[in-house]
């Protein structure tokens, strides 16, 4: 049994890890809120990541960082760039230095797919990173600094495509299925919307699960995490719509239809074998827990 430890704990993606390692691991979660869930193998630590004290606040003894916290401020700049920063940079500079003096084996660090150039094509890990927006560009610094510890312990890069899954709020999927059980328009560029290759969270958790039974002393792997599929936006829709019994409401825009889509090859490189949940299978199960609001 390993003694991990998760930033972002009472997050969305953080929960789901939570709660699947903790059934292997002792877990150490941190969280800005009491939220999350707690057992024998979970112990919950309330505190802000922007402005603990690695030294005293934080566990020793732990075999490997699992960083999923963000800034809540994501979407928010300028106003939010200095939480984003101390978040993004500030925090990930304390935990690595932590992390290399406490004598940590792996550090988990969950980028994203923002840090690449805008491109119409799969993006790979080759792929020009250019973000253009300033959460992308502190998770691309961050990226940089973590790389220069890779001689201490173990790193594992991911670049999240798209997560998915029951009881999120606030993004793509759950607000799209807002939008067509309030019969609100649903912004359409060139009849389609945006491409994506969505991951469902359980997949996510699988694929962190495996880099940690993996881990092979310092070094580094750095690859997207993101669907075997491509899907527009309308192709989700059509499918949200069965789901729910109701037709969206669309508004065809005069914009271009972008494009957000990954290749995670180097992924199953790595993995050697996994099925990823496939979309209507995904979409599925997440609406099981939108049910509540019909």
């Amino acid at each position: 049994m390993s003694r991990i430890l998760v930033t972002g704990a009472s997050g969305f993606v953080g929960g789901f890890v939570v709660r699947q390692l903790s059934r292997l691991h002792h877990v150490y979660g941190i969280a800005r809120d009491n939220g999350g869930d707690s057992n024998s193998n979970v112990e919950l630590i309330n505190a802000d990541l922007a402005s603990i004290d690695c030294r005293t606040q934080l566990p020793h003894g732990i075999d490997c960082v699992i960083h999923l916290a963000q800034s809540k401020e994501y979407r928010n700049f300028p106003l939010g760039s200095v939480d984003m920063r101390l978040i993004n940079i500030d925090a990930t500079c304390k935990l690595l230095e932590w992390a290399r003096m406490t004598g940590v084996r792996q550090f988990i660090f969950s980028s994203t797919a923002n840090v690449y150039q805008k491109s119409t094509e799969l993006l790979t890990e080759i792929h020009p990173t250019a973000p253009d927006s300033f959460y992308g560009a502190t998770k691309l610094s961050a990226e940089h600094l973590i790389k220069q510890y890779q001689q201490f312990f173990h790193v594992d890069i991911l670049r999240l495509f798209t997560v998915y899954g029951p009881g999120q709020h606030g993004m793509l999927i759950p607000n799209t299925f807002s939008k067509i059980l309030a019969k609100r328009p649903i912004a359409l560029a060139e009849g389609v919307g945006i491409y994506i290759s969505p991951v469902f969270v359980e997949d996510v958790v699988d694929v962190i699960q495996h880099l940690i039974d993996t881990a092979c002393g310092p070094g580094i792997r750095l690859m997207n995490v993101c669907g075997d599929q491509v899907a527009s936006l309308t192709d989700i829709v059509k499918i949200l719509e069965k789901l729910i019994g109701k037709l969206a409401v669309f508004q065809v825009t005069d914009g271009e239809s972008t494009s957000f889509t990954g290749s995670n090859r180097r992924l199953k490189d790595y993995l050697e074998y996994h099925q990823f949940v496939d979309i209507q299978a995904g979409l599925e199960r997440t609406f099981q827990s939108y049910k509540m609001l019909i």
